[in-house]
């Protein structure tokens, strides 16, 4: 964990993740390639409320996933506590995908990944096409609707409701998206949870989520305000800027008179 600090209502810091790899570099003293290990790392910004007990961070890809930030948050929580015991958890609620289905507008995308079964596919037919036609002792299927689509992806299709089904016999995993009154919402065959997915601005030259729009997402009012001050701020610059553009032209005009 880096420095951390209080802002507005909030905790605020980040968490590393540090790695290192191999590449072959160019060596002028051997003239020739040679491997060196490369020092890889990446952060994920967060913004804990103390008081609600809730935390924001940005996930990273496939560098920081939702399990990799809670595990290492609890476990420095817990090296740094050696009295008390944390536990970070995702905030979810349980749903089944017929309950879950029901309450959201439309299916965005659909992640599957389907293992050979143990002992045999059972009414799945055309899950059992799939991975034995192929002799795969995996198979992944990945659909995503058009952005402009307001149907969206049908689960009801065969071969998607089939390997949910799958999935949900304990030969592997599901994952699908759905749309919201404008927010996207995600439910999986794991632990048949539900978890919210919220999308925001990133600095395009960090990639990163600010720490104030991870305390907005915690509900922190100080942060509107500061964004508030801020624009009135700039506001009031512009303003003054065009006076003094005012007060040149006039200037150049007495000049020229």
């Amino acid at each position: 964990m880096g420095q951390w600090e209080e802002e507005g209502k909030a905790i605020v810091g980040r968490i590393g993740f540090q790695s290192s790899a191999t590449a072959e570099l160019w060596d002028d003293e051997i003239n020739d390639f040679k491997e060196m290990a490369r020092p890889l790392g990446v952060t994920s910004p967060f913004a804990i409320d103390p008081a609600a007990m809730r935390v924001a961070f940005q996930v990273r890809g496939s560098q920081i996933k939702v399990k990799a930030f809670t595990r290492a948050l609890q476990k420095l929580l817990n090296e740094a506590s050696p009295n008390d015991r944390w536990r970070v958890s995702h905030d979810t609620r349980q749903a089944s995908l017929e309950q879950w289905a029901a309450d959201v507008e439309r299916i965005t995308d659909v992640r599957l990944t389907l293992k050979r079964p143990n002992p045999h596919y059972g009414p799945r037919d055309r899950v059992e096409q799939i991975v034995e036609g192929t002799n795969a002792a995996l198979i992944e299927i990945a659909a995503r609707a058009a952005s402009d689509d307001p149907s969206g992806i049908d689960l009801n299709d065969a071969l998607i409701a089939q390997a949910i089904d799958h999935a949900q016999h304990s030969y592997g995993r599901a994952r699908i998206v759905g749309e919201l009154n404008g927010e996207k919402t995600q439910w999986s065959s794991e632990d048949e949870s539900v978890a919210e997915i919220r999308t925001a601005l990133t600095d395009p030259e960090t990639h990163e989520v600010s720490l104030r729009t991870l305390r907005r997402e915690l509900g922190d009012s100080s942060a509107e305000e500061e964004e508030a001050q801020e624009a009135r701020a700039a506001v009031k610059e512009f303003k003054a800027s065009l006076d003094d553009e005012e007060d040149d032209e006039f200037d150049m005009a007495s000049d020229g008179g």
